[in-house]
């Protein structure tokens, strides 16, 4: 579900030796205006729901990032 929402970032899990991470990483070449504006390139969450706020968060800021550069 992640995935098909998020479809500009690739979504994955990140196992470490006492964590899982669910991990996304943007697709897009991350340019300094973009990471100006609050866009990571990699956002890390300990479970899915909280990685689909902050893609929500995320995505949000791409949104206006695109629209101001328009």
């Amino acid at each position: 579900m992640l995935r098909n929402t998020y479809p500009i970032w690739d979504i994955d899990l990140e196992y470490a030796p006492d964590q899982v991470w669910w991990t996304a990483v943007i697709r897009w070449t991350l340019t300094l205006d973009m990471a100006t504006a609050g866009i990571l390139h990699t956002v890390r969450q300990p479970d899915a729901i909280a990685l689909a706020a902050a893609l929500a968060w995320q995505s949000a800021l791409v949104l206006h990032h695109m629209r101001s550069r328009a």
